[in-house]
């Protein structure tokens, strides 16, 4: 799903009107009339002889929260009252109020929160995505008096707040159950802070001519089903197993052989035609256990075959920091193998390495503490502006980087972001970044570029945690091995088969 930018809103709202001559009024009108019939949707009947109270800014996002809320009155809300928090405003705010009053419904300036409390639902229109400084004041006071009430609240546009790229609470945000995004939903959404105070949300289309949606709105994903479904690949009747490509994991040393274990069994579970583990001379059936799975092929670091015969590569899981593991990373290099997924140990590797830089093509999968190895900052530091960092190690490596975490987050060389929109804590579990790697490396056998790859992958593997979890399972009894085992139920409900 394409995400707008407050940057790429703004453009394409403003050649929405020169280019197509759909003005801003045009666009408010939708925009209010849309968000009452969700409105409307959403809190039936229990709300209709309720009372709602729409909060609005002198601004745009104000001028929608008062189209709203003449739709509501309309739509039988009879009990809507519209609060003004005073500040200048536009002539199409203007027009707003004056329609409001015609139809003799209340409004008041605001002069202290205290004057909101007794509704039943509440309507956040008071800053949208153009908000760059921290709220204080009267915005503080509102929004701390509604947060702390427990009445359902819905967000026109974005919760007040909230930053529209990097999901930054600016002072402090708006708490909701329900965010209306108007035309595309904004990146902040999708991050740590807009996961928790965004609610559900439900894209409005207000009317934005999708060629210049699609011209401008290229940069910025929401990582979902759909997303998943149209990449996953489709496997042909007459298909054999040299059709879903060669996978050559390198993994597992003496002690860690269980991330061997659930990286290979990962790719294999997601589709891929061959899994082969690279291991050391000196390793044996007896240190590799039962677990690995029968299915697994063998090989050791003195074949060629890694890079002769492999569709892709994962180096990395429970893999050791040894010479013959770096020596791979460096061959890979130097040979340009295109698809690497470098995981775990391969990361600590590629921190010591200087002066390196691998193909573009190639995903680094790192958690906040490698991450922080590879860039040298504190991981206290990532998590607080965790976009911006992913980016970062992004452009430094030139290649792709799905920084793990709630929520993770794919950075490209070419610019582009994915936010995925799965998982949760049942994932903070040893082992579960090995099946990741496998997935990855499947998908990227099977043909997927690494945006695709990754992307789907992440998805997928987040999706079966929250499906643990609304299934009525414990979240703390979620273990690495159960994102194989579920696995092939997942992928059946996402492909909708």
């Amino acid at each position: 799903m394409r995400l707008a930018t407050p940057e790429q809103i703004a453009k394409i709202e403003k050649l929405t009107e020169k280019d197509f001559n759909i003005s801003p009024e045009i666009l408010m009108e939708n925009a209010g009339s849309l968000s009452a019939r969700e409105i409307q949707t959403s809190f039936l009947p229990e709300l209709q002889r309720g009372r709602v109270a729409v909060l609005c800014g002198p601004g745009n996002n104000g001028g929608d929260g008062l189209v709203t809320a003449r739709h509501l009155v309309g739509l039988g809300f009879l009990a809507t009252e519209v609060f003004l928090v005073a500040g200048e405003t536009s002539q199409l705010h203007k027009l707003q109020v004056k329609r409001l009053e015609g139809l003799n419904i209340k409004i008041t300036t605001l002069k202290s929160a205290e004057e909101i409390r007794g509704f039943d639902l509440y309507v956040d229109a008071l800053f949208g995505v153009g908000l760059t400084r921290e709220l204080k004041g009267i915005y503080f006071d509102i929004i701390s008096r509604v947060n702390s009430l427990s009445k359902p609240a819905v967000s026109l546009d974005i919760p007040s707040g909230l930053e529209g790229l990097t999901g930054k609470i600016l002072g402090i945000c708006f708490r909701s159950q329900l965010t209306l995004s108007y035309g595309l939903a904004k990146p902040g959404l999708y991050t740590e802070n807009g996961a928790e105070f965004a609610g559900k949300i439900r894209v409005v289309p207000i009317g934005l001519p999708q060629k210049l949606v699609a011209k401008i709105a290229n940069t910025h994903f929401a990582i979902n089903e759909r997303w998943a479904r149209r990449w996953l690949p489709v496997r042909k009747r007459k298909s054999n197993k040299f059709d879903h490509g060669r996978l050559y994991i390198v993994a597992g040393t003496r002690g860690t052989w269980g991330a061997a274990a659930l990286c290979c069994q990962g790719a294999y579970r997601m589709g891929a035609g061959y899994v082969t583990l690279v291991v050391d001379k000196e390793s044996s059936e007896k240190y590799l256990g039962k677990d690995l799975g029968p299915e697994v092929l063998l090989t050791d670091f003195s074949r060629n075959e890694i890079y002769e015969k492999a569709d892709s590569v994962v180096v990395g899981p429970g893999s050791g920091q040894g010479e013959s593991v770096e020596r791979v990373i460096l061959d890979l290099i130097n040979k340009k193998f295109e698809k690497v997924v470098l995981d775990a140990d391969g990361l600590t590797i590629l921190s010591r390495m200087k002066n390196f830089k691998p193909p573009a093509s190639w995903i680094l999968t790192p958690h906040t503490g490698e991450l922080s190895r590879l860039l040298g900052v504190s991981s206290e530091d990532i998590e607080t502006d965790r976009l911006n960092y992913a980016q970062m190690a992004s452009k430094k490596f030139g290649c792709y980087v799905l920084l793990k975490g709630y929520r993770s987050i794919l950075a490209s060389p070419e610019n582009q972001v994915g936010f995925i929109v799965s998982g949760n804590a049942a994932l903070a579990k040893a082992g579960t970044g090995d099946v990741l790697s496998g997935f990855i490396g499947a998908l990227l056998a099977q043909g997927l570029g690494p945006f695709q790859a990754a992307s789907t992958a992440a998805y997928i593997h987040g999706r079966i945690s929250d499906t643990w979890v609304r299934s009525g399972k414990d979240i703390k009894s979620f273990v690495a091995s159960d994102l194989i085992s579920f696995l092939p139920d997942e992928l059946h409900r996402v492909e909708g088969i």
